[in-house]
């Protein structure tokens, strides 16, 4: 109080901006969602909530923590599916829609998990799930664990596919234009090869698109289920037959 029995005011004369307010874990964790968890800082989400960067120590020790809780906090809104007795198939199908879920969910997970980001308990857990669902009709461990790599393999390949179309569409481009711009350097005779498929080639990782090439790939393990977890060397690649027309 001064002498005149008023509150004094800062120094500038100004209110103060970004005074301390109640804040919750949830709203800091979801503010580093939406930045993108490989790309946010402290700063970053202090000025997203709109308060000052010490308050958030108040919730979380470090960028890292808060790294490691945003990742678990996105990994949790998609569901691993239960076994409930579906064909071998349909858990694996529905398993890879939920890991697909979660590597192009908010966040920039799949670019977390890149750079050795991804905790080794959700690894771990995944391996025990595959295991033992498998297991149960009639898998051994080895072909359950070499099956779920190529899924992996495939799964992340499309989420990667998925990200980077988003990005162009954020950049204000498709890719379709892409593939008309390289189009445009092709040759007459190229051009009359590749136009019939020109759908096929601009169309967008969607439902329904990764999915098929998961379908061979199980279809390829029904048939050939003694050759999974062999090595390369032994494959039969020279055997297998293109489809009679």
């Amino acid at each position: 109080m001064n002498d005149t029995g008023h509150a004094k005011k800062p120094a500038s004369g100004k209110r103060r901006i970004g005074r301390p307010r109640r804040l919750t874990i949830e709203q800091i964790v979801d503010a580093a969602l939406a930045i993108g968890i490989n790309k946010m800082t402290m700063q970053e989400v202090a000025d997203h909530l709109g308060v000052g960067k010490p308050l958030l120590y108040n919730y979380v020790s470090s960028r890292e923590e808060l790294a490691r809780m945003a990742r678990a906090q996105a990994s949790r809104k998609v569901g691993m599916p239960e076994d409930a007795g579906q064909c071998w198939a349909t858990w694996i199908l529905q398993y890879a829609a939920a890991v697909f879920d979660i590597l192009t969910a908010e966040g920039d997970l799949l670019e977390a998990w890149i750079e050795g980001g991804s905790q080794p308990a959700v690894d771990v857990g995944s391996v025990i799930m595959w295991v033992e669902v498998l297991g149960r009709r009639g898998f051994s461990g080895t072909e359950a664990l070499q099956l779920r790599s190529a899924v992996s393999h495939l799964v992340i390949g499309a989420a990667a596919a998925n990200k980077h179309r988003l990005a162009l569409r954020k950049g204000g481009r498709t890719y379709e234009e892409g593939v008309q711009a390289a189009f445009a350097q092709l040759s007459r005779q190229q051009v009359d090869t590749l136009s019939p498929y020109i759908e096929i080639l601009s169309r967008d990782i969607e439902p329904g698109s990764w999915e098929f090439a998961l379908y061979l790939l199980l279809r390829g393990v029904s048939q050939s289920r003694h050759l999974v977890g062999a090595p390369v060397q032994a494959l039969p690649f020279s055997e297998i037959e293109a489809p009679q027309s």
